[in-house]
Formats: structure tokens, C-alpha cells, sequence
């Protein structure tokens, strides 16, 4: 077999051990194909010169198409396609660094995800950790409890719109509130890599309000063949320099940035329907998490969710079903992503194994690799 289908063998069998972290599966990019023998590469800001390389008319489209969901828009809010989500919340963060007029810290819940630390470190602040209640919420009190001991700093939050366990939502009303009270200088980034690109759907989240910067996963409910991040960000706190060889403004982390990643965006979004095909996904995805959660109960396993999660949560689920299932681990516990690609029989099987683990065999168990040949 060639390396590409040897990697194309790998990913196939993975997809059906493949429940819990959340990536979408169902997209249909085919259309696209032709654009990997061309060079897309958006350098600069979206909203100014266009290149003769870059994808930016699709860029904007995207992003004006999120700033409708968050209630802004051009005029008050600014966005780009990043690599990825840990790009975006880094962008913000170091946009607040930039701003604030006081040395930061960065305040993230213990369900938060992992990028927090890294970020801080990157950008040499201090990171704290927030206790989270059982849900994965963030603990408003030990918020309050920390911040009113140092009111020397300007703190950064980057809050959860939806944490990868338990699809716990921070209160980021409450959480301004306390810094409000307490009188500090704060910035608040809201993490919506997975449901923020639903939730807004169903809820009002609007940017400037309890928040002043949102990050949205392309690849994860919307699903895509590569990673990417969307920001989107009070235009106050942007600033770039214009660069005379490339006809634009230096604004973005990254100076070439992937050209492809917003036509991928685009072509999803598209294909489902814009604002009524993601929330048919999402309330079809909701009603299986329902469903699956009530079969998880009647086998007498250890489940819950959260309200408007399409997540389960698994409580202490033996060791060795994840020799063969794919799907993330905190602490004791684990996660089911209630995504189209999980399906009936895969539970079924799940459940099979998560009540007789003693049963998977070596072959079951093996992580099914590939090779290639050295160059």
C-alpha cells in the first residue's frame, strides 16, 4: 500500500473508535479539491488590500456571518481565521496584555482548557487556576476570593463556553460582576471553540456585553479537514503596522496565514444551511445526547450532562476501554460527543465493552498506526 493509503486505512478504522472528542466528521469538502494545487495565502488583515493569493473574500464572509450570531458588527468588532483556537485565545490575550495598564494575570477555571498556562507563559504573566463547582462551572465565590486579595492587577479571564469534559458554561455576567464590585481592571475572552458555534443559536451572546473577545473552532462542531480558529474581538484593542511589501497591515500572530482554512469555514456553513442547518445539527445532536444518555442510564452506567450539552459525561470508566475507544480523560472522567459520526451501534458496542472491559481483546485493543517510507 503507498503512505497516503496506508494514512487513509488508519483514519477509517479510527473513525469508528473515534466518541468522544469533539471534531465533526460529517462534511463533505470534495467541491474544494481542486484549490490543493493552488497557493492561498492570506497575509495581513482581511478587511484591508487584498492580495492576489489570499482568500479573503471568504474570510469576511465568515467572520461577518459570526459577528451576526454575537450580535456586533465591522463597526464596532474586528476577526480573522487562525490556525487554530489556542491562536485566537493567545491573540486576545496578548491584546489585553498590551492594553493593560497594570501587570496581568491570567484567571482560568480547572475545566478550562489546557492553552491557558501555555498562553500565560508565552506571554511571561501569571497564571492562576479558579476552582470549578462539580459541573465544571467556575466557582464565582473563589473568583471573588482571589481577585479581592491582590487588587493590584489587571486580570484576564479566559472563560468556558462550553469545556471539553462537561460542556460547563461560566457565568461571565457574574464573573464581570465581581470584578466590577471589587474594582480591578479586567478583560474577559470567552472560549466557545466547540458550542460557540451553536450556542448563540439558542442563547443571546453578544460581544462588548459580559465579554470583549469570542474564539469558535472551524473544525470541531462545524467539522473540517484541518484545524482552524476563528476570533472575533472589540476593535479598540486591535492595532497593526503597515508593511509596504505586502500592500497591508502586520495585525495577525502569524504573518502568512492558511488561505484554505476560511474557504473550508465557508463551504461548511454553507452546505448546512447557514443559521438553520447548524441549529437543526445542533437540536438533532441534542436529542441524541438525550436519547444515548437515557440508554447509558437503563445499563446502570454512571452518566450525566449538562443543560444544552451535547456531551455526556462518563464517571469512572475502567481503564482499559481506552486501550480501544477514543474519547478525552479528566481526572475519573471521560466524555461521549453526541456528534453525527456517533452512532447507534458504536454505543451499543461501547456499552457492551464498558460492562465486560475483561472482554477487549489484543486485536481490539491495538491503536491501529501506519507507516511510511523514509525519505
Amino acid at each position: 500500500m503507498s503512505d497516503i493509503a496506508n494514512l487513509l486505512s488508519k483514519l477509517s478504522h479510527n473513525k469508528q473508535v473515534y466518541v468522544g472528542y469533539p471534531t465533526s466528521t460529517d462534511f463533505n469538502h470534495t467541491n474544494c479539491a481542486e484549490l490543493l494545487n493552488q497557493h492561498l495565502n492570506n497575509i495581513g488583515d482581511p478587511f484591508k488590500s487584498v492580495s492576489c493569493y489570499s482568500s479573503f473574500s471568504h474570510e469576511k464572509a465568515v467572520i461577518e456571518f459570526f459577528m451576526r450570531l454575537y450580535r456586533t458588527n465591522l463597526d464596532r468588532s474586528w476577526g480573522y481565521v487562525a490556525s487554530c483556537s489556542t491562536e485566537a485565545i493567545l491573540y486576545a490575550c496578548w491584546r489585553y496584555r498590551e492594553s493593560a495598564s497594570k501587570k496581568v494575570v491570567l484567571l482560568s477555571s480547572e475545566y478550562s482548557h489546557y492553552c491557558s498556562e501555555k498562553i500565560a507563559n508565552v506571554l511571561g504573566i501569571h497564571h492562576q487556576v479558579v476552582r470549578s463547582h462539580l459541573n465544571g462551572c467556575i466557582n464565582i465565590d473563589a473568583l471573588k476570593q482571589m481577585v479581592t486579595l491582590d487588587t493590584d492587577c489587571a486580570y484576564i479571564l479566559v472563560a468556558t463556553m462550553g469545556s471539553t469534559i462537561t460542556s460547563s458554561l461560566d457565568d461571565v455576567a457574574a464573573a464581570k460582576a465581581v470584578f466590577e464590585q471589587v474594582q480591578v481592571e479586567h478583560f474577559i475572552h470567552l472560549d466557545g471553540a466547540f458550542d460557540g458555534a451553536f450556542l448563540p443559536l439558542v442563547d443571546e451572546y453578544q460581544l462588548g456585553r459580559n465579554f470583549t473577545s469570542v474564539n469558535v473552532s472551524g473544525h470541531k462542531f462545524l467539522g473540517a479537514p484541518v484545524p482552524s480558529g476563528l476570533l472575533l474581538m472589540e476593535r479598540r484593542f486591535v492595532s497593526g503596522e503597515y508593511v509596504q511589501y505586502i500592500n497591508n497591515d502586520d495585525v495577525t500572530i502569524g504573518g502568512s496565514r492558511n488561505g484554505l482554512a476560511p474557504v473550508l469555514m465557508y463551504n461548511t456553513i454553507k452546505a448546512l444551511g447557514a443559521e438553520a442547518g447548524m441549529l437543526a445539527k445542533y437540536q438533532a445532536c441534542l436529542d441524541k445526547a438525550e436519547l444515548f444518555l437515557g440508554i447509558l442510564e437503563q445499563h446502570s452506567i454512571k452518566c450525566w450532562k449538562n443543560d444544552k450539552a451535547i456531551t455526556i459525561v462518563l464517571e469512572e470508566v475502567p481503564q482499559a476501554i481506552f486501550q480501544k475507544w477514543h474519547f478525552p480523560q479528566y481526572r475519573h472522567r471521560s466524555t461521549l460527543t453526541c456528534l453525527p459520526k456517533f452512532t447507534h451501534a458504536m454505543l451499543d458496542a461501547l456499552i457492551t465493552d464498558i460492562l465486560n472491559p475483561a472482554a477487549i481483546s489484543m486485536s481490539d485493543a491495538k491503536r491501529f498506526d501506519y507507516q511510511v517510507e523514509p525519505l
